[in-house]
């Protein structure tokens, strides 16, 4: 039996309408009953997901969500880092020089600003406005 099923979200969990199907809702409250744990497994920061955890009532003390690809592990009730990695402020100039090398821009998702950028376009405000989030 599996212990744990992490599910990307984009494309897998949700449909092109960004919505979850009931069948699906209903598989995964089958294997939550079964004593599986199920975590949500995103690019997004929590914000971005908490609507699906509250659908999915998944905001128990035995509820994660996977963010940030990977970057930042959270209890889902209280928001509690279990698993942390950041880059540092070396790695962000180092990014941001190599952005304007290739003349692109660069943003970031920031736990405590929300979206950090340099400049704002069009694809940093879809996600700003996907995650519910501001843009700094």
């Amino acid at each position: 039996m599996y212990k744990l099923v992490a599910m990307d979200m984009d494309g897998t969990l949700l449909r092109e309408d960004k919505s979850i199907s009931e069948r699906t809702k209903k598989a995964i409250q089958a294997a939550r009953d079964m004593g599986v744990t199920v975590v949500l497994a995103t690019g997004r920061p929590i914000e971005g997901v908490s609507r699906y955890l509250e659908e999915l009532d998944m905001l128990t003390e035995k509820d994660y969500v996977l963010s940030y690809n990977g970057a930042l592990v959270q209890k889902t009730k209280n928001k509690e880092a279990i698993n942390k990695v950041a880059l540092n402020g070396d790695d962000l100039h180092y990014l941001k020089n190599l952005s304007d090398e290739l003349g692109v821009n660069i943003h970031a998702f920031w736990e405590k600003k929300g979206l950090i950028t340099p400049k704002s376009s069009k694809y940093t405000e879809v996600e700003a406005q996907i995650n519910n989030i501001e843009i700094h």
